[in-house]
This record gives structure tokens, sequence and C-alpha cells, in this order.
């Protein structure tokens, strides 16, 4: 599958290319969205993680949950990771999505409460 770059042979941003394999992944097509990320060489641009997380945090600061989803389903079919420090100082592997906003977010329990 060949990457449409823009006019005079430039290659496509990085957004589009985000957008190309968000739209494949809608369309259950997973297969060409590994194809592409292999084939754009995405695991060794630096850049690409990042764009992920903004895009996924925007998403969410609009209230547009299915392009979040969407965001982090495609993390997660590509098997995006991040290494991360815990709390003893070891290197570790750990989600790639952090939790949006976790100081803001009510304190859910279904438990009743007992009197």
């Amino acid at each position: 599958m060949q990457a449409r770059g823009q006019p005079g042979g430039l290659p496509s941003p990085l957004i589009d290319k985000l957008h190309r394999m968000m739209g494949l992944f809608q369309r259950n097509q997973g297969a060409e969205v590994q194809q592409l990320y292999e084939e754009w060489g995405l695991a060794s641009e630096p850049a690409f993680p990042p764009l992920l997380l903004a895009i996924r945090q925007l998403a969410h600061e609009d209230g547009r949950a299915q392009e979040q989803r969407l965001v982090e389903a495609v993390g997660s079919h590509l098997k995006l990771t991040r290494q991360q420090v815990d709390e003893t100082g070891v290197l570790k592997e750990g989600p790639f999505f952090p939790a949006i906003d976790e100081a803001t977010r009510t304190k859910v329990s279904y438990r009743k409460e007992r009197k």
C-alpha cells in the first residue's frame, strides 16, 4: 500500500498518516494499519507517540469520545507501550496512554454503603 504524498513528492504529514490509519482501523482493516506503520517507519519516528497522545488528549477535552477510543485502539493495536520508572527506581514497560485528568475524576463506588 503506497503512502499518498503531497504534490512535489513530499511525504505526507504525520497527522495525515495517523488519520489514514484511524480510518482503516475504523473499517476493521487492522492488518493494513500494521502494514502502513511498518512501511512508513513510524516505530522509529520520535514524533509519532507524542502525536497520538496529543490527539487523544484533544479528543478528550473536546468531548469526542469516539475519536479518543479510536486513537487508543490504534495505539493498542500497534502494541505501543512506554517506559516508565516505578517508585523503586526500576525501569519497566507501562501502558502507553496514561489516565486522563485523574485528579478531577470523581471516585465512583458501586458498593452499597453500610450504615
